[in-house]
């Protein structure tokens, strides 16, 4: 198949694995900005140095850069967050969520969405890489969940063929490569959040 041929079928193998929305996209047009990096700190991220694929704990921006220059390619997926429609509202009002949303039955939900969209990612990064494309890698959208309590940057990843950085640790701005791709990420959402990730090709 020609290269198109091959981003029409990855694309669809992506809806099919359970992603809403897909676009391409040049993947030089993805946004490498070191303000993703300071919003690890500042506010702090709790996984802040704590998690294997956190920060400080990847690659620098200049290799990121180099990294993402070495692919021509980029396919942006999306899938909704389930937060709640109360909560939507609470925060397109300017209000903050309140302390409930901090709670096993507000946040359960929600990671077992992200494991989903992270397995559909890894899913589709294996079809492009038995479809001759080796070098395929893919980006999540938040922080690896894979294990309630990351072994720590001291230790030995229990998950190292699962696990996946976040586009965002690796310094990409997410919102500006989401709306590169046609794709944009509302703020405050109106209705829906996104997971969003991308899957790298060359």
């Amino acid at each position: 198949m020609t290269l198109h041929e091959d981003i029409e079928y990855l694309m669809a193998k992506a809806l099919e694995y359970g992603a809403k929305r897909v676009a391409e996209m040049p993947a030089s047009a993805m946004v490498v900005d070191p303000r993703a990096r300071l919003k690890c700190i500042a506010p702090r991220c709790a996984n802040y140095g704590r998690k294997l694929l956190c920060p400080p704990n990847v690659p620098s921006l200049d290799e990121v850069r180099e990294f993402i220059g070495a692919y021509s390619v980029a396919l942006l997926v999306q899938s909704p967050i389930p937060v709640p429609t109360e909560t939507i509202e609470r925060f397109a009002d300017g209000k903050e969520a309140d302390s409930v949303d901090k709670e096993a039955e507000y946040w359960e939900p929600i990671r077992r969405s992200q494991l989903e969209f992270d397995e559909m990612l890894r899913q589709v990064e294996r079809e492009a890489f038995l479809s001759g494309y080796r070098f395929a890698a893919a980006l999540g959208s938040e922080h690896c969940a894979l294990c309630e309590e990351c072994v720590g940057p001291s230790g030995e990843c229990r998950h190292p063929f699962k696990a996946r950085p976040s586009m965002s640790a690796m310094g990409i701005d997410v919102f500006a490569t989401a709306r590169n791709a046609g794709l944009a990420i509302e703020i405050p959402p109106r209705e829906h959040s996104w997971w969003t990730g991308v899957l790298l090709l060359h």
